[in-house]
């Protein structure tokens, strides 16, 4: 949430974070888009 108020202070990779976070599963492109559908701006 921090990365979308304040994106100048919070710069970071958002689907390079989620991926590490879920790093005992094999996340396929889609399955990141999915978690991250509502977590980014449009």
């Amino acid at each position: 949430m921090a990365h979308l108020l304040y994106p100048e202070v919070f710069s970071y990779d958002i689907y390079r974070e989620t991926r590490e976070f879920y790093n005992h599963y094999e996340l396929s492109e889609e399955d990141l888009n999915e978690l991250l559908a509502h977590s980014l701006r449009k």
